[in-house]
């Protein structure tokens, strides 16, 4: 492999979790039986899905990351908190913690 694709297919590597004082909406898309129709859905509802996988000893995980942005306040959480529950009733009501992610890293200086 090049080293420019290499590249490329490094940055779409993920980490479970979010970053340090980031919060992540997600969906694994490895959990779902059509994921080129839960694309289609999110993109109806105005999300820009990025496609980044996450290794994991259980397997490879490919996620559509909907959000991963800087902490700001509970406020903040809280109403992405509200968009995890609205995209758990429409996209897997069964099963919402195995498809549809709402993570929130810790402060740096809490996470030590």
């Amino acid at each position: 492999m090049s080293g420019t694709v290499l590249e490329q297919v490094n940055t779409l590597i993920m980490q479970p979790g979010a970053k340090p004082n980031c919060v992540l909406l997600g969906v694994d898309l490895s959990e779902v039986k059509e994921a080129s129709q839960v694309l289609a859905v999110l993109v109806e509802q105005g999300y820009q899905p990025e496609i980044r996988y996450l290794q994991l000893k259980i397997g490879l995980h490919v996620f559509a990351v909907l959000k991963d942005e800087p902490y700001v306040s509970d406020g903040q959480y809280e109403s992405l908190q509200d968009e995890w529950e609205e995209l758990c009733s429409q996209i897997s009501p069964i099963a919402p913690n195995k498809v549809v992610r709402l993570w929130r890293g810790l402060p740096t200086n809490a996470a030590q």
